[in-house]
């Protein structure tokens, strides 16, 4: 599950880099493009104002036919020079034909009502041109000029008072649409730049994700290893259960049968007798009488001095009852003995009659139980140091990603500051890619680390005024409302038990998007209020702004989870899904109401259980 978020979280991030890698390209393309309309607009204005130019007869600029019905076309100079009259449109021509020659670039004039048949308008320019008729003010389309990939910007041309000189007699007016001025720029190089930069895109988030994934690799093995121990273990202490109780069932059946060995000593003359049980665990040929020192040589070396002390309390009046260790024939074997002894009226002890009980069976279980015990408390506190080290892996990796980020951005813009006046206009625009990508990459790592931050965190409980809590936020936010001029309205809020720092993240989030998500020429107006239920207070937060469809009211709370590109409003999609997952960790629910144009109104709950102050306690 981990390896699915994190390729899913840099899946996300690289999509939505290089969407806004092509988006800034078109941008910059349509502002090129602009560029140029606006320059050959303004030669055109100042041929106008002029009513024309003239210029010396050559083999490229030969007397134009169709301004025949001009008095004034050719003139003559005192000194001989024959000059013709250049129109706007046909001096406009030749600058866009030679301007193209040199830079690619190409420029045309097009209308219905051409003079110069050649500037008849094609398929895409006719389109334009009826949609200048209806007030349409530019015309822009990506598209394939000879096989090669342009931009098609056109915007229309308005009739002046100079127009009239060549184009009166076509019965046009000041203020009439004459036709369009279009500019179809070459986009070779913008494709290869965007190429460079999604390729070092895919490399940088590839390398992230494969350092993820080497790190979840590792942590996922060794989860792994300590869950089969665990089950190892369970199924090893398990079946020692079931000896252990089958042990003591085979113990209860012999003592009832009577597989209890019995002695008896006279103290005073050092007389040992034993059963034939007796004789037979401690592995000894039968006799009719034992000694003590034979019966001290069985015991196990390490236990006969406990033994001997235990005896000798048991000759001062201490209970007898020990378990030891035996040697038969070199195998260690354990015994469980009890005795009463038997006093003179002097005190002095005189006899003692007790049993012996083979359990070695019920000690192996017992053993075996113990270890499994321990083995089973080692792997779940190894399980728990895992989920931790897997914690602060996370959070590790989310700080450390910050520091290529940085160095990106500083060393990107000393390289700016250093080589500025030296560098051309392309460089410039891709060191400013470069810059904005990285902080957009920040900016998601940011919130990557509030999400895990929301996730991981143990709340601090304690008493909050809520009405103080936004109060402060709105302090925090006095430039965003001053800049939207925006106007926030908070009712009487209650006091409840919470976590402040995690509450007023939450709140911020919610603020902030109807700060964000405004309709545009208009101010945002946010109401913050709350009403108590049966099951605790549930908090609102309300705008006038666009609006969410109905469809995608659930869908927004999930990662990366944006309904708007970039350019439209910024943000990283990830929001919503950390205020999410502040109310869950409460045990409270978060949703949204809306209508698109509208406005939203998002809601929480805090539970009962963190909502126990009244409003103004």
């Amino acid at each position: 599950m981990a390896l699915i978020l994190w390729s899913l979280f840099i899946g996300g991030s690289l999509a939505w880099n290089i969407y806004n890698e092509w988006g800034q390209m078109r941008e910059l393309a349509a502002m090129e493009a602009r560029a140029h309309i606006n320059k050959d607009q303004a030669f055109r204005a100042w041929a106008s104002r002029h009513g024309g130019v003239y210029v010396p007869i050559d083999d490229r600029t030969s007397p134009n036919p169709r301004l025949a019905h001009i008095s004034e076309r050719d003139i003559q100079t005192p000194s001989g020079k024959k000059l013709t009259l250049m129109n706007p449109a046909y001096m406009l021509r030749q600058l866009m034909s030679e301007y193209a020659e040199l830079y690619g670039i190409k420029g045309r004039i097009t209308s219905f009502m051409p003079l110069n048949p050649n500037n008849a308008p094609d398929e895409w320019e006719g389109k334009a041109l009826r949609a200048f008729e209806q007030g349409v003010k530019e015309q822009l389309e990506f598209s394939n000029v000879d096989g090669k990939p342009y931009l098609r910007l056109m915007r229309p041309m308005i009739v002046s008072e100079g127009c009239l000189k060549c184009h009166g007699f076509q019965g046009y007016k000041v203020g009439d649409v004459r036709g369009g001025i279009g500019v179809a720029l070459p986009l070779a190089s913008y494709l290869a730049n965007l190429r460079w930069h999604s390729t070092l895109q895919f490399g940088s988030h590839a390398a992230i994700w494969m350092l993820g994934v080497f790190a979840a690799g590792i942590i996922g093995r060794k989860s792994r290893r300590i869950q089969v121990e665990r089950r190892l273990v369970d199924e090893a202490l398990e079946r020692q259960s079931e000896k252990y109780e089958k042990a003591n069932e085979q113990l209860n059946d012999a003592q009832a049968v009577g597989q209890i060995g019995s002695w008896h000593l006279d103290i005073p003359a050092n007389r040992l007798e034993w059963s034939a049980e007796t004789y037979r665990m401690f592995g000894i040929q039968n006799q009719s009488v034992i000694d003590l020192e034979t019966f001290v040589a069985v015991i196990h070396p390490d236990d006969r001095d406990f033994v001997l002390k235990a005896w000798k309390a048991a000759m001062a009046g201490a209970p007898y009852e020990i378990e030891h260790r035996i040697l038969v024939h070199g195998e260690t074997r354990w015994v469980r003995e009890r005795a009463l002894i038997e006093f003179d009226s002097k005190g002095q002890a005189i006899a003692g009659i007790g049993t012996v009980q083979d359990i070695s069976e019920r000690k192996v279980a017992e053993e075996a139980l113990s270890m499994s015990e321990r083995k089973l408390t080692l792997s779940n506190s190894e399980l728990k140091r895992a989920n931790e080290e897997l914690q602060q892996l996370a959070f590790a990796a989310a700080h450390d990603l910050q520091e290529p980020l940085r160095a990106v951005v500083i060393h990107t813009q000393m390289i700016q500051k250093r080589c500025g006046e030296n560098m051309d206009e392309e460089a410039k625009r891709s060191i400013g890619f470069a810059v904005a990508a990285a902080k957009a990459m920040r900016e998601k790592i940011a919130n990557l680390q509030l999400f895990l931050w929301a996730t991981e965190k143990t709340p601090q409980f304690k008493a909050i005024d809520t009405n103080a809590l936004v109060k402060g936020l709105l302090e925090e936010l006095r430039g965003d409302i001053s800049e939207t001029n925006a106007s926030v309205n908070s009712a009487t809020l209650p006091r409840v038990i919470a976590d402040a720092d995690q509450l007023a993240q939450l709140f911020r989030h919610l603020i902030g998007n109807a700060f964000n998500y405004h309709l545009p020429g208009g101010s945002p107006v946010v109401n913050i209020s709350a009403e108590k239920d049966n099951d605790g207070w549930v908090f609102s937060v309300a705008d006038n702004g666009i609006g969410i469809a109905a469809e995608y009211h659930s869908k927004i709370f999930e990662m990366f989870k944006r309904l708007h590109t970039q350019e439209e409003y910024p943000g990283t999609g990830m929001g919503l899904a950390i205020c999410k997952k502040i109310v869950e960790h409460y045990g409270g629910r978060i949703w949204v109401e809306s209508e698109l144009g509208k406005g939203s109104r998002f809601y929480f709950t805090l539970p009962a259980a963190m909502a126990e102050v009244e409003p103004g306690n």
